[in-house]
């Protein structure tokens, strides 16, 4: 016990340093809970956790399941079984053939194996991509939907897939025969809906009222704990997944008053439980064996990612928009923690042990890329749609060569961007933006707005937008480094153009102190005055 204290110290330790410094560097703190299972692996010669870690580490799933559950009442679910039942079926159908046949076929691997391992990677990381996606809430948009109906189908079909595994391992005697197996789960699915619809739905919304009444917080907050784990319980106890008993809790209870305040309540255990689950995916990654076949494994790695994508993308773009389905694809190429539940079943079945455990560090390896990918999803699907929005680019850029004394107005992105274009707009002032990521320029299309695509640090863009005709550059955006690019390379085409900067902050105010033509706007200064002016004048 105390051995196994020091390792828990030992390792929170190091996520927290980790964190920190990653923090500075704007990288999720996903990446810093991995790094920390990695480092704990290393340190202390291990390259798994222990069943009681697991375990623990599951419940972040579930906790991330249980708030998901919240959010969609049962009118909403059914509103969303396009995603769930058609995506969520097309996905993992045509994903696990494909790579089914490309281990029986390409690889020689057994037809069980090969159904197992393509069964596996066609499941995504439902704990990292619905945290990320809820945290910048993209979870309520369009493709948000399709990878939310997705991930919510792959849960269900872990069931079968876990249920297959079973029927084809070795069968000691006096186990039930595969018929029987099923009919039992079948009627088992049919229980646990049942109770959790009907008189678990009643119980907790009467646990929930007599926990809210007793004006106790600790009360509510350990009734809530109660409810979550008692679900996922029931569900594990009929051969179900933990999370899915838990989504279904979330569910019911989202068709009560409750739901807002069991979400906040509930903030706090997720986060923390589902960090556990990030360290326990590092203790997945054995070093030695990636540094020993890293070719291998970064190609299947790239390979199998990039046929997710394309399966995902088709899918969705049959069904769906463009735009869309780029982001659905970029979502979901990567492969998820259900997979490290069905190699653990199956490893006693698979005599390549070295390609199991090749396999198990490539999901890790592939989970540990998703948060950069999702955080520069919208640079990586404007690669997809340059050639679309470098044409709407040229476009206005034809325009506002024309015009003559007009206001170029960069970072359409920033909300002090939309600001200054709408009020231009409505002032009849002849203006043009400049936005780097190409959804904010057709929203800002879509708008009504004169915006075109491009980095205004790039001195190309800026004469396109009509520099040496224009009289003014508003400069919404806060990177230092990039409005120094953008003052020097107007100054140097214009000298005479008039650039207004917004700034926060003494550093910035001395960045450009001497610089001919600008005006600094100080967004807390003048906030203040407006407000003093306001209270002072107020009757």
């Amino acid at each position: 016990m105390d051995h196994i204290l020091f390792v828990v110290v030992i390792t929170a330790l190091i996520a927290v340093v980790y964190n920190l410094c990653l923090k500075k560097l704007d990288i999720p703190p996903v990446i810093g809970y991995i790094a920390a299972g990695v480092t704990a692996a290393l340190i202390f010669s291990v390259n798994k956790g222990s069943e009681a870690l697991d375990e623990i580490g599951e419940f972040g799933i579930v906790f991330l399941m249980f708030t998901i559950g919240l959010e969609f009442s049962l009118a909403y679910l059914r509103a969303m079984r396009r995603e769930v039942f058609l995506f969520g079926i097309m996905q993992v159908t045509i994903t696990s053939v494909l790579f089914c046949a490309i281990g029986f076929f390409a690889f020689g691997i057994e037809l069980k194996i090969a159904v197992i391992i393509g069964s596996a990677l066609s499941m995504s990381s439902t704990a990292i991509v619905l945290k990320i996606l809820k945290d910048n809430g993209s979870i309520s948009k369009p493709f948000g939907r399709q990878v939310l109906g997705i991930l919510i189908f792959q849960d269900i079909a872990v069931i079968p897939i876990l249920l297959m595994v079973t029927l084809f391992s070795p069968q000691p005697d006096g186990m039930m025969d595969p018929m029987r197996l099923i009919v039992k789960m079948s009627v088992s699915a049919v229980i646990v809906l049942v109770l959790l619809s009907t008189v678990g739905k009643y119980a907790m919304t009467q646990l929930l009222k007599y926990a809210s009444n007793s004006q106790t917080h600790e009360i509510f907050v350990g009734t809530v704990l109660l409810v979550v784990v008692a679900a996922a319980l029931l569900a594990h106890e009929f051969g179900f997944s933990y999370s899915l008993g838990a989504l279904i809790a979330g569910i019911m209870i989202a068709e009560t008053r409750y739901k807002h305040q069991v979400e906040a309540d509930l903030a706090p255990f997720r986060d923390l439980l589902l960090g556990v689950f990030f360290v326990t995916v590092g203790l997945q990654i054995n070093l030695r064996l990636f540094i020993d076949n890293v070719v291998f494994i970064l190609l299947f790695v790239v390979g199998v990612m990039i046929l997710k994508g394309l399966i995902v993308y088709a899918i969705s773009r049959a069904l769906s928009d463009k735009k869309s389905a780029i982001r659905s694809a970029v979502s979901l190429m990567q492969m998820g923690e259900f997979s490290f539940a069905i190699f653990a079943l199956s490893s006693a079945m698979m005599p390549q042990n070295d390609l199991l455990g090749m396999i198990t560090v490539a999901v890790a390896i592939s989970m540990v890329l998703t948060p950069f990918m999702l955080k520069k999803m919208e640079n990586i699907a404007s690669l997809f749609e340059k050639k679309r929005g470098g044409a709407a680019a040229a476009a206005i850029a034809f325009d506002s060569a024309k015009v003559k004394d007009h206001v170029i107005v960069v970072g359409y992105g920033e909300a002090l961007g939309q600001q200054a274009a709408q009020m231009l707009k409505e002032q009849d002032v002849p203006y043009v933006c400049i936005e780097g990521q190409y959804n904010r320029v057709e929203d800002g299309i879509d708008r009504g707005h004169a915006v075109m695509l491009g980095n205004a640090t790039q001195l190309s863009i800026l004469e396109g937008a009509g520099l040496k005709s224009a009289r003014a550059i508003i400069v919404a955006i806060d990177r230092e480094h990039e409005i120094r690019l953008i003052v020097d390379n107007a100054l140097e085409a214009n000298p005479d153009i008039n650039i207004v900067l917004k700034t926060n902050n003494r550093a910035q105010n001395e960045l450009f102190f001497d610089a001919p033509n600008i005006s600094m706007v100080d967004e807390y200064h003048e906030a203040a005055r407006l407000m003093i002016e306001y209270a002072l004048n107020a009757r």
